[in-house]
């Protein structure tokens, strides 16, 4: 099982091809903090017969930049762009040239399910699974402010230059003004987003989740003893139930 690794605008990314036709292209987009290890989620993923990329915001890991100088989700716009394109994808160390589905979803995970809801009025994203996103940057957590800041110098201390940002930009996280799901989502949008959390989720409100899913007329599912839901926390069964209930498998 080869996973391929390409560049687009400072953006290091892995990807993994159908095997066959493919369904579409799945894009991950990973929490906070995460390590640069999806393959168990791709492999899966792959073997339903998807596309699978998994992009590094930018200021982590191998891609260059600063994190937060501009928001995550332009970054994954910037990816989004770059596989509706009618440009191969170029794999970084052997050259060989790729065509991915133009049909693209994208899944993101905790703070990556933030990310993926900003999306909502992207055309070129034909699905959006969010799994236990924070839906409102400015009322997470009973600290604030506080509590993202204390996150900041966590991933700091114990990521030291995996991440690579200033705090200030965390400030604008804290306060919405980086980049914030839309309160009021349009139709279209609507009709898009599909969100996923478990009931007992330790991390973000579960019931600040479903709250904003209800009035928005947003579907979601619950689950029930998984707590905060991260990639590595999805095994196939979960996959299947989740892609179908999406209408995208």
């Amino acid at each position: 099982m080869i996973i391929y690794r390409a560049k687009y605008k400072n953006i290091i990314f892995e990807f993994l091809p159908a095997e066959g036709e493919s369904r579409g292209t799945i894009i991950l987009c990973e929490g906070l903090p995460s390590a640069p290890n999806k393959k168990e989620a791709m492999v899966t993923l792959q073997g339903l017969g998807f596309d699978v990329v998994f992009p590094r915001y930018r200021g982590t890991w191998e891609s260059g930049g600063e994190f937060l100088a501009q928001s995550p989700v332009q970054d994954i716009e910037d990816i989004v762009g770059y596989l509706a394109s009618d440009e191969l994808i170029k794999e970084l160390y052997a050259g060989k040239e790729f065509g991915l589905s133009k049909n693209i979803y994208a899944i993101g995970s905790s703070f990556g399910g933030t990310v993926a809801l900003c999306l909502f009025s992207n055309d070129k994203v034909k699905k959006i699974i969010a799994l236990s996103p924070v839906v409102d940057f400015k009322a997470q957590g009973k600290n604030g402010e506080q509590g993202i800041m204390e996150m900041a110098r966590f991933v700091k201390e114990g990521f030291n230059q995996a991440y690579r940002f200033e705090e200030e930009d965390w400030k604008k996280l804290a306060n919405g003004g980086l980049f914030n799901p839309p309160q009021e989502m349009e139709e279209d949008g609507v009709k898009k987003v599909f969100v996923v959390f478990d009931e007992n989720d330790d991390s973000v409100s579960a019931e600040s989740i479903q709250d904003y899913c209800q009035r928005n007329g947003v579907e979601y599912m619950k689950t029930e003893g998984m707590g905060h839901l991260s990639f590595s926390a999805m095994n196939e069964k979960l996959w299947v139930n989740v892609l179908n209930k999406a209408a995208i498998l």
